[in-house]
């Protein structure tokens, strides 16, 4: 948008968007992330620090296996393994990231601002401006995995 104040003041403003949506993000899944369902179905909770003590503990120290904790056949870690491990969904492996997921989202929007006095006296002068803001991120699932 162009406006022209006086003969010798013009006032130029122009907005400029982009959006982007379901953009391919990698690593943002843990498809064996230790759920807070999976935990309530435990009677545990990240709010106790005894739990958390519970969770971080390994199967040497004896506490997981005080709360009931087992290490399956198909759970193949040794015994420093950590309690959080055996109540993961596939317990033989760690983190499952998942790959090429649409979840990914990004936006940019910016106001462009010129102000232009025309020669008078002999001077010229310009003032542009540009205020932006920008996003690159995920969307938001409510998931809360640890």
């Amino acid at each position: 948008m162009q406006r022209q104040f006086t003969q010798n003041f013009m006032l130029e403003a122009a907005f400029v968007g982009n959006r982007g949506a379901y953009l391919m993000a990698n690593n943002l899944d843990d498809l064996n992330a230790l759920t807070p369902q999976i935990l309530a179905a435990h009677g545990l909770s990240l709010s106790n620090s005894a739990n958390l003590s519970l969770l971080s503990s390994t199967f040497t120290s004896g506490k997981p296996t005080s709360r009931g904790f087992q290490r399956s056949v198909r759970y193949l870690a040794d015994a420093t393994t950590a309690g959080a491990g055996a109540l993961r969904p596939f317990p033989q492996f760690g983190s499952i990231n998942a790959q090429a997921v649409p979840k990914g989202d990004s936006w940019y929007d910016a106001l462009q601002v010129k102000a232009t006095l025309r020669p008078w006296h002999g001077l010229y002068s310009s003032m542009p401006h540009l205020a932006e803001r920008t996003h690159h991120g995920r969307k938001r699932q409510g998931n809360d995995n640890i």
